[in-house]
């Protein structure tokens, strides 16, 4: 998966709940009109999760999606930041990191 097109998804998306292991996003509508982001979510929707996602839950009435996740493996406070930052380079940085720890 390209990075740079992954990163396109932190516009749409806010943190409104995080604690070691689960982390719940609010996911702007907006999103699904995006071309990149139907992109991603096609290379996803047939594929396993990365062994570090140990599951999700969408609920489509309150527009989130929450993440439960490995925190042996996932430092807390890097994927808020992987999914927050504005600096770009910051982002690739820690995608590639984890990018590389997830598929493994």
């Amino acid at each position: 998966m390209d990075l740079q097109s992954l990163s396109v998804l932190r516009k749409y998306i806010k943190v409104v709940d995080h604690k070691a292991g689960t982390i719940k996003l609010k996911v702007a509508l907006s999103a699904l009109s995006d071309p990149t982001v139907k992109q991603i979510m096609a290379q996803f929707k047939n594929n396993e999760l990365p062994k570090a996602i140990l599951g999700t839950q969408v609920n489509i009435f309150t527009q989130t999606l929450t993440l439960k996740y490995d925190i042996s493996i996932i430092d807390q406070k890097e994927f808020e930041e992987i999914l927050t930052t504005q600096d770009n380079d910051k982002f690739l940085s820690l995608a590639e990191k984890y990018h590389s720890i997830l598929t493994a």
